[in-house]
């Protein structure tokens, strides 16, 4: 599923705004970050601009949701590193779908 099917789909479930879902005039300049579920369906994404600004992250309810989001950080913080990029903060760009599946 190309990733802006993924967001498409996390707009239709109420995740994130139309505006988030739609490519913008960056996405082909960005580098997107990506997790898979143990299916190889994607269940959480994320970008860094080439300004060095990580957005667009959406993670789908999960048990480990607040790891998948640390990890998709984690990756383009390293990839920011690689490239000498800054990464700069971006305070209303992080989305987490939901709270955690509780088990009963």
């Amino acid at each position: 599923m190309p990733i802006v099917d993924y967001r498409d789909n996390a707009f239709k479930l109420g995740l994130i705004d139309k505006s988030e879902a739609l490519p913008d005039t960056q996405d082909k300049f960005c580098r997107h970050a990506l997790a898979l579920g143990t299916n190889g369906k994607i269940i959480g994404c994320a970008r860094i601009t080439p300004d060095g600004c990580i957005d667009r992250m959406v993670v789908l309810p999960h048990s480990h949701q607040e790891r998948i989001k640390a990890a998709l950080s984690e990756i383009l913080n390293d990839y920011a590193k690689q490239v000498k990029t800054t990464i700069l903060p971006a305070p209303q760009s992080v989305f987490l779908a939901g709270s955690p599946p509780t088990r009963g």
